[in-house]
């Protein structure tokens, strides 16, 4: 959530557990991949980002894609009781975390997300999920990506709730191209045949699956007269 990762920012002077957990990415620990979910869940866990019938149409273009969740669809995954919380709650749009100064009900919001990122750390750790040695290395890869980011609501290709490729399979000697939508250097394995060969149609799985959202959302609009912004309402972006 783009607050919390702000407010971050200001209290990383006294560093806490939760804290730590939050920086240690608190979504690589929630990575259903690494542990070991099966394909079958991980579609319908994409599903309806995007749609199932393309995943069904074409699996093998999905195989490699992971849907993160965001804070609170993780709490009520885990079945962590928040109701007290639930009363409270700002209603806020993501928009608007762009807005300085932040607004009080955007630094509520925020302080809320740390206490929430206390609550699943805590079980996290109860479950013996924060054993991985890989976990510190995959964070900072995921983290990095969003250092001296600007984010802005029109780039789909940034503003979603896929786990980027090459964060948890990792190999820094391995030849890398360039992906035409993200920008990012990225191994073969994260390519089609064709896209790896072809500059033009570079496009990387995640990439790939954005753009199809896109367009069925675009045949949307002309089919119903609707106008579609481009902003993904039920995510959560990075």
């Amino acid at each position: 959530m783009m607050g919390a990762w702000t407010l971050v920012n200001f209290i990383m002077g006294g560093v806490s557990p939760c804290v730590v957990f939050w920086i240690f990415s608190w979504r690589m620990v929630d990575s259903r991949r690494q542990r070991g979910e099966y394909e079958e869940d991980q579609f319908g866990r994409l599903s309806p980002f995007p749609h199932r019938r393309d995943i069904s149409g074409q699996p093998g273009s999905y195989s490699a894609i992971h849907k993160l969740a965001g804070l609170e669809q993780c709490i009520k995954e885990h079945e962590i009781t928040i109701d007290e919380l639930d009363k409270n709650k700002p209603v806020v749009t993501h928009r608007d975390w762009l807005i300085r100064p932040l607004r009080e009900p955007y630094l509520r919001y925020s302080s809320r997300d740390v206490h929430l990122i206390g609550i699943l750390y805590a079980h996290f750790k109860e479950q013996g999920y924060i054993n991985n040695d890989r976990l510190p290395s995959q964070s900072a890869r995921y983290v990095s990506l969003l250092q001296g980011a600007k984010p802005r609501a029109t780039d789909i290709f940034n503003q979603h709730p896929l786990l980027p490729l090459h964060i948890l399979e990792y190999n820094g000697y391995a030849l890398t191209r360039s992906c035409i939508s993200c920008k990012r250097s990225l191994p073969e394995t994260a390519f089609s045949k064709s896209g790896w060969k072809q500059a033009k149609k570079r496009e990387c799985w995640v990439c790939r699956a954005i753009s199809v959202r896109r367009k069925m959302h675009d045949n949307w609009e002309r089919e119903e007269g609707g106008d579609w912004d481009g902003d993904f309402e039920d995510d959560d972006g990075w």
